[in-house]
């Protein structure tokens, strides 16, 4: 009979013990996945600034276009 109470202790702990290292494990998966996407964004900084100069250029030139309209309908 000692022997089915050890087993169920063990069971018992390797229960609790699962319920504790699933959360770690999803922190350490989610901290190295952190990692890797802000080295891939590092090695590509060069390309976002440049994407982000065009999208800023584009606005410019879209606004002043509208200000350029706006002032030939005034001339009216």
């Amino acid at each position: 009979m000692v022997g089915l109470g050890l087993g169920s202790d063990l069971l018992r702990n390797l229960t609790q013990a699962k319920k504790q290292v699933i959360p770690i494990s999803m922190f350490v998966a989610v901290l190295c996945l952190c990692l890797v996407i802000g080295h891939l964004l590092e090695e590509n900084r060069w390309f976002n600034k440049s994407v982000t100069a065009i999208l800023i250029n584009e606005k410019e030139s879209r606004d002043a276009g509208q200000e350029t309209e706006g002032d030939a309908v005034a001339d009216r």
